[in-house]
């Protein structure tokens, strides 16, 4: 394979990448926690978007159970947002194991 070939490989590989990640971005990952009463929706992108907390979840007054289950929810959804970035990319490097290359 001759040296500009490989080079036009890469570019094209390095611009889907980037295709990839800026779709990733514009998704979104909801997670609901305690039974409804808890919503956390986190981008591809590993942003946090939206948090919601019932009120009647707020009354039951105990901040400490809040606090565990907003943290919960809240890395459930940037988990999937992380796992489905790692899978895109694990198709797009055509399982070559190569780590840290996107």
């Amino acid at each position: 394979m001759n040296l500009n070939k490989m080079l036009k490989q890469a570019r094209q590989l390095q611009e889907q990448a980037q295709r990839i990640q800026e779709d990733l971005a514009n998704r979104r990952f909801e997670v609901e926690g305690a039974g409804g009463k808890l919503r956390a929706v986190a981008s591809g992108g590993g942003q946090l978007l939206d948090l919601w907390i019932s009120p009647e979840l707020v009354a039951e007054g105990d901040a400490q159970m809040l606090s565990e289950l907003v943290l919960a929810s809240v890395r459930e959804a940037l988990d999937q947002g992380r796992r489905a970035s790692e899978s895109e990319m694990q198709k797009l490097s055509g399982g070559l194991g190569l780590p840290g290359a996107f």
